[in-house]
């Protein structure tokens, strides 16, 4: 109930329908303000007094393109949205002359570039190689302080099983396929893969991928070494923190994510500090032992880690895939299959291709 005679205006971290209704119909404010959910999806309030709820792209407070840009003094964007400052530059209209495109790649650079083509009038053939769409997003969802890239996966899941997209998973799209569809375009986003260094033999049960066990496919031992200070390395350390699991990360740079914007490199120091999480900086594994891992640390003196799993979150390298295909047909490669980046240069990269054909 309101306790002053003033309009009461609610503001901060509100992104979806049912916030806004609550504030309104328990009378906790007289008017809702949007700030980086209007970022993410400007139409957001149309779509609610349409009905179209479910058509709404919600912000996932990522603060890629809007406070981390801001900081860096450069214009705003959306990661999910990459209309957002750029609406004269990027300009969805229909095509005059539709054409046959074939996507290559399920994951949000495949997803968003299948999208936007579809809505272009574009007749689309979307393949993906595994059972399900989502690429890296099925991952990312995963780690416990990014559990809302979930519904921006949703989003994209359900707007390209309502258009007339033609998805076919299960199959890895090869040059005879393509041929045979004699499409006028073809996009490659078939993403990235886990990097695993020469000093890895095999994988096997002590040595396993970060995103195995952010899918829960790999058992992880009372102690576990993580082979990497990045931002995934950072997440499943997080993951096996939380689960009670003694963590120690090593990190061949000065510091761990120094990629990331501060807001993210903060939060992972404090959470280093909170759960007695050892680092090892300037570090480089030498290699892998029965016992852990042997690494040369930045005086230049061997030393054996402990630990009974091993963990390699060590980056990813593009997963390449070269096409044949027929005289005439154009071909776009984008998203990490062309470099390793982040989901908004994947998401970035789809549209404006997208816009473009």
């Amino acid at each position: 109930m309101l306790c002053v005679g003033i309009p009461v205006i609610a503001v901060g971290r509100i992104n979806t329908p049912e916030m806004v209704r609550d504030i309104i119909n328990k009378n906790k404010a007289d008017m809702v303000a949007l700030g980086r959910a209007l970022l993410a999806d400007p139409y957001l309030p149309n779509k609610m007094e349409q009905g179209k709820e479910e058509d709404i792209r919600q912000c996932i407070a990522c603060n890629q393109g809007c406070f981390e840009n801001l900081f860096h003094q450069n214009p705003i964007t959306c990661m999910i949205n990459p209309r957002t400052g750029r609406e004269n530059e990027l300009r969805l209209d229909r095509t005059r002359s539709p054409k046959k495109i074939v996507v290559v790649g399920g994951g949000p650079a495949g997803m968003e570039a299948a999208r936007v083509s579809a809505l272009r009038g574009h007749k689309v053939t979307l393949y993906e190689k595994k059972s399900k769409l989502g690429g890296q997003l099925r991952v990312a969802c995963k780690a416990p302080s990014r559990g809302e890239i979930v519904n921006y996966m949703d989003y994209l899941l359900r707007e390209v099983e309502k258009l007339p997209i033609e998805i076919i998973p299960r199959t890895e799209a090869s040059s005879t396929i393509i041929r045979s569809l004699k499409p006028d375009a073809v996009i490659i986003a078939c993403g990235a893969k886990p990097w695993v260094p020469d000093f890895v033999e095999s994988l096997s049960a002590r040595v396993i991928l970060a995103e195995q066990i952010l899918r829960d496919e790999k058992e992880v031992g009372e102690v576990a070494i993580v082979a990497g200070g990045g931002l995934v390395g950072c997440e499943v350390a997080e993951y096996l923190a939380k689960q009670g699991k003694s963590v120690i990360i090593v990190e061949m740079l000065e510091d761990i994510i120094p990629e990331e914007f501060s807001d993210t490199q903060k939060y992972f120091q404090n959470l280093l500090a909170e759960y007695d999480i050892q680092v090892f900086k300037k570090s480089i594994i030498q290699r892998i032992s029965e016992s852990g891992i042997l690494i040369k640390n930045e005086s230049g003196k061997e030393e054996t880690i402990y630990g009974d799993t091993i963990v390699l979150a060590l980056g990813y390298s593009s997963d390449r895939k070269d096409l044949e295909v027929s005289e005439g047909t154009k071909t776009y490669t984008i998203g990490d299959c062309v470099k390793p980046r982040k989901i908004i240069d994947a998401v970035f990269e789809a549209y404006a291709i997208g816009t473009s054909i």
